[in-house]
């Protein structure tokens, strides 16, 4: 969910130091700028589902995730899941 620091609104673009614009701005950093305004960042997760395709609950918090297991995972075991999402 590391993508999400790009998503409009996060922290991360709310506390970005704003570029020094005062002698000259390279094309990169004016490009950089332009494309934070137009670029939608995120994962736009549309649902999670186990190896059967059942669904699963998740929470998402920023960039954390959470899925919400139906039954405890046995120590060193997997479960397996599927997630349907658009970046």
């Amino acid at each position: 969910m590391d993508q999400n620091i790009f998503e409009p609104g996060s922290d991360a673009i709310a506390t970005a130091t704003a570029p020094n614009l005062s002698d000259r701005a390279s094309f990169n950093t004016i490009r950089s700028l332009l494309a934070r305004e137009s670029f939608e960042g995120g994962f736009k997760i549309h649902g999670v589902t186990d190896a059967e395709g059942g669904p699963l609950k998740y929470t998402i918090v920023k960039t954390m995730m959470r899925i919400d297991l139906p039954t405890p995972l046995p120590p060193a075991n997997r479960r397996p899941s599927k997630f349907a999402s658009t970046t």
